[in-house]
């Protein structure tokens, strides 16, 4: 596999965790307690829909967008992102791509 051929996808996508974790981190330095069931709240969500997002790390574009309009004095100027990439190895050898 010498002359194989490399080829990277990257995904870069808001992370609902990380923007909670900042969040909580930042209000905290202000002596402001906000817990889970308080964002659930202020995000018309249910505090185990809160859970599943924040353990999946995934949340639909209207929680991320209503997390950020109701946060906006702490998120001003800042996305917090995960970032996957993938990397696929294409042999340049035909025959080792049909898997001989």
């Amino acid at each position: 596999m010498a002359n194989a051929e490399y080829h990277m996808d990257t995904n870069e996508k808001i992370s609902f965790k990380g923007t909670i974790i900042f969040l909580k981190e930042k209000m905290g330095s202000q002596n402001i307690s906000y817990s889970d069931n308080d964002f659930a709240r202020k995000l018309n969500i249910s505090e185990k829909q809160f859970q599943d997002f924040f353990v999946n790390d995934n949340a639909p574009k209207e929680i991320i967008s209503l997390l950020y309009a109701s946060f906006n004095e702490y998120l001003k100027n800042i996305t917090i992102s995960k970032i996957s990439t993938t990397t696929y190895v294409h042999p340049s050898d035909p025959n080792q791509r049909k898997g001989s």
